[in-house]
Order: structure tokens, then sequence, then C-alpha cells
């Protein structure tokens, strides 16, 4: 394993500029934490040709983390895809930004309040990768985390060196596997079905819902099951394990996969994965960078919608001086995402900082997204709001 100590430095608009520093000692083995380090792994998976394996990265034991940036490699010749990524804090006190490309996930992540990977036992984030039809049985692959560019600071930007073990994927079309929940985030009302898809579900496999005391199977097949809770919950985060016969375990890890709502003029943007906080808002806002200072990036937003019902949504767009600069409405449908440029929306780039407001007519996740049109990446912008139960 490697450990890597990176130092990240803010400048003057809140952003966080990223640069390496030293190798900062030996790492531990198999999985045991070594004090002072973080210590993350990735999971060991193994599901069928053709399918979808939730890859997860765990902490061996609990580190509040407040900033940082990873970057992952995998084999485009065995994953054709990522379908999904999702992050996990308390409270939902985590965003971030992804780009995906040929064989290459670069993401970065915020977590104001510092508690992002402080809960004991659960993934800090869960990758859905689909793997391409065809792949003979026995095969193997791993994803790897890039140990020069990949960075982790604890709040007030003290860095934290880590070391990271890697997973295993191995390709058994026998092996029971969960591709996906629908809807997978949001809340769920006690009554309310929701669905499991997966593969090589039989009549032996039993099913444990995290929070729920009690579970009905309302209809199941190998490739699916209809689940109906005996309470209220909230779906984002909720662990499921499904035990078979043959004693194999699957767990996954529940979010909102939701699909895009229509695409920005802005190439890359359109590329951009928002990696939304489970917070939801009917008003909130977040202030653009200064332009001046830094010229070479580009303001966005996100919206995703995790209930049932569409979300009409006013934005609007003021500058320093509380000068209008425009509004727009938009409807996000149910279980949706919606990401834009501010010259997607109201046709004109911010001169100076500016604050762009969102108020809906239900609950919705936002977030402000920054482009670096020259470097290719994109960082993610906490946005203030009162939260909405």
């Amino acid at each position: 394993m490697n450990i890597k100590n990176l130092v990240l430095s803010s400048i003057l608009t809140g952003w966080l500029a990223f640069a390496s520093g030293g190798i900062s000692g030996g790492g531990g083995g198999g999985g045991v934490a070594t004090p002072g380090v973080l210590s993350l792994r990735l999971s060991s998976e193994s599901v069928p040709a053709g399918g979808i394996i939730q890859v997860k990265l765990l902490l061996t034991e609990p580190t509040p983390v407040a900033t940082g940036k990873m970057d992952f490699a995998y084999d485009s010749a065995v994953f054709s895809d990522v379908m999904g990524i999702n992050l996990i804090a308390p409270g939902g006190d985590v965003s971030g930004t992804a780009i995906v490309s040929d064989g290459r996930l670069s993401l970065h992540f915020t977590s104001p309040k510092g508690t992002f990977g402080s809960i004991a036992g659960y993934p800090i984030m869960t990758m859905a990768m689909k793997l391409r039809p065809g792949l003979l049985p026995g095969t193997r692959t791993t994803v790897t985390m890039d140990t020069n560019t990949s960075v982790f600071s604890a709040l007030l930007g003290v860095p934290l060196a880590y070391a990271i073990k890697p997973g295993v994927i191995t390709i058994s079309n026998t092996v029971a596997a969960i591709y996906n929940v629908l809807p997978g985030g949001g809340k769920i009302k006690a009554g309310q079905p929701f669905t499991i898809v997966g593969a090589n579900f039989n009549a032996g496999s039993k099913l444990f819902v995290e929070s729920l005391a009690r579970i009905r199977i309302q209809a199941w097949d190998a490739n699916s099951m209809t689940v109906i809770p005996d309470a209220d919950m909230l779906l984002d985060g909720t662990r499921l394990r499904i035990t078979n016969p043959d004693k194999s375990l699957i767990e996954y890890y529940s979010y909102l996969r939701a699909s895009s709502s229509g695409k920005s003029f802005n190439a890359t943007m359109g590329k951009v994965v928002p990696l939304f906080s489970t917070k939801g808002y009917t008003d909130a806002s977040f202030n653009t960078p200064d332009p001046v200072q830094n010229p070479n990036l580009v303001s966005g937003l996100g919206i995703e919608n995790a209930s049932g019902v569409d979300a009409s949504v006013t934005l609007t767009m003021t500058n320093s001086f509380g000068a209008d600069l425009g509004s727009i409405q938009v409807v996000v449908p149910a279980y949706m995402k919606f990401t834009r440029t501010v010259l997607d929306l109201f046709g004109i780039d911010p001169t100076m900082v500016s604050t762009v407001r969102a108020q809906s007519t239900s609950p919705i996740r936002f977030m402000g997204v920054a482009l670096d049109s020259v470097a290719n990446d994109v960082f993610p912008i906490s946005v203030s709001g009162v939260v909405t139960p």
C-alpha cells in the first residue's frame, strides 16, 4: 500500500487548490489501521458478466474528513460504464462533483462540518459499475485509487496521510447480485413499495433492510424483489443485505440513481456528475466564484428531485450590489436531476461574485458547481438554506 500526504490550500474565493506534498511514511497491511493515517480499502466483489457491481470505499476506522479529491482508474475492457456514484455522511453532510472518462473517475468533495468518514461500519463512497457482457467466469480485475493525485484534508485544511488497499472484482455467473434499488433514494412511506433489481435471487434468499423491524416481499423472481416496508424510511444510504442458502452474502447501499433532465450547452458541464447531499431545500442559495480572481471558472448548478412528484423551481441571480441579473422557472421531474451552467440559464456570465437562489414548490437537493475550463476539472459549491424535514 502507498501512503500519500498532500496539502490543500484555499484561495480567496474559497476554492480548494490541491498541491502535492511528500511521502509520509510506511503503510499497514491487511486493512489494519496505522496510527495517524487514514486507512482506506476498496471492497472485493463478485458479479455476473454484463451485470452491475457496487464497489465500496471503506475506512478501517472512522476518521472525519472535510475536503478532498479522489481519482480512480479501472479497466475499460472490463467495465463499460460508471452508472452511479454516491457519497455517504451523517445528515447528508457531504456533496461533490465528478467527471468520468474512459477508464478514469475523478471527483472533488466537501463536507462543511467535517463529518465525512465518521460513520463506523459504513462506506464513505460507492460506485455502481457496469461490466461488459461475455466476460469469462473467473475473470479478475481491480479498481485502484491514484495516490499521486488523490488528497484528503480535515477541517481547517489539515492534510491527512492515507493508505489505500485495492479490492478484487471477480466474474461469477452463478452468484446473486444487487444491481439497483428503485427509486433508490428519497423518503418512502410505510406500505409504499420499492424494488430491488439484480440477478440470481432464489426462494431461499433472505432480505434484511437496515432500520426496518419487518418487511414484506410482495413479489419476487430471479431478477427482482418488490418490498413493502413496515415504517417510514429514508432510502438514501440504507444498507440492504441478502443471504442465500449457500451462505453467500450480498451487501448494497441504496441511493438515488437519478436520470438527467436535458443537457447543458457546455460540453464539459454536460459530462459532470453532481453528487448531491441528501438535504432537501425549498429555499437555498450559493455564491458564484469571483470571475476576476478565477477567470477560468465557469459557474453552474445542480438540482435533484428525490420525490415522486415534479418540482417547480424558480431560479434567480443577483450581483454583489443586489441588482437583479435574471430569473427563470424550471420543472425537475420526479426522481430526475438537472445540471446547467449559469450561462445556460440566465444568458450571461456574472462579472462579479453573484448569488444564485433556488425556490421550489417541494424539497429539492441543490448545489453549486464550478468548472475549470482550462484544467477540465469540476468543484462543488455548498449551499446555504433551511433544511426541509
